[in-house]
């Protein structure tokens, strides 16, 4: 299973603690992560998303891991027996998951970092995350000052159409954003 998959397995089961008025040790945590649910095309239902997206590449892919994500849930149905969970529940997680995790490059994983769900990312970002084991700890580096006050913004240099799939929004004048054609020699 993919760490993504993990990760959104346990943040599932936190949550249905958190519901069930027994937080864990990382209830605060998972609260600020899941304080709004990210308005993703997985999460819409199957009519509006194929209204909203007709005629975009992005409807394809969106298909094509929500199905990815069914499959995976019902992979799970028999380590999951007995447990008050749905595909529902499953699926929200997997969407904040997405929205949330960072990349940790030296540690070559994904990670919830609830100190972070606060900080915006835009493909201009000026910071960067990653995990120091020198310090035991993730990091962020600003790559250039800040004055006081200024907002932190985390780098993202994802093209519209998969910012749009992972955290259901996009980025104005986003330049990762391109068009690919086919073009031929005449």
């Amino acid at each position: 299973r993919s760490e993504l998959v993990g990760l959104a397995l346990w943040l599932m089961g936190e949550r249905a603690a958190l519901a069930r008025g027994a937080p864990g040790p990382w209830g605060s945590a998972v609260q600020r992560l899941c304080a709004q649910v990210p308005n993703t095309p997985l999460l819409w239902p199957d009519e509006e998303r194929r209204r909203l997206l007709r005629g975009s590449p992005v409807l394809e892919e969106a298909e094509g891991r929500l199905k990815a994500l069914r499959d995976e849930w019902a992979s799970l149905g028999p380590a999951l027996a007995g447990q008050p969970f749905t595909l529902s529940d499953f699926l929200e997680s997997f969407a904040v998951v997405l929205a949330r995790s960072v990349y940790l490059p030296s540690a070559q994983c994904f990670a919830l970092v609830p100190a972070l769900s606060g900080v915006g990312r835009a493909s201009r970002g000026a910071c960067t995350v990653d995990y120091d084991a020198e310090k035991g700890a993730v990091t962020m580096v600003a790559k250039r000052a800040h004055r006081a006050g200024e907002p932190l913004v985390l780098l993202d240099d994802r093209p519209n159409s998969e910012r749009v799939l992972v955290a259901g929004e996009f980025e104005e004048g986003n330049p990762m954003d391109c068009v690919v054609f086919t073009v031929g020699l005449v």
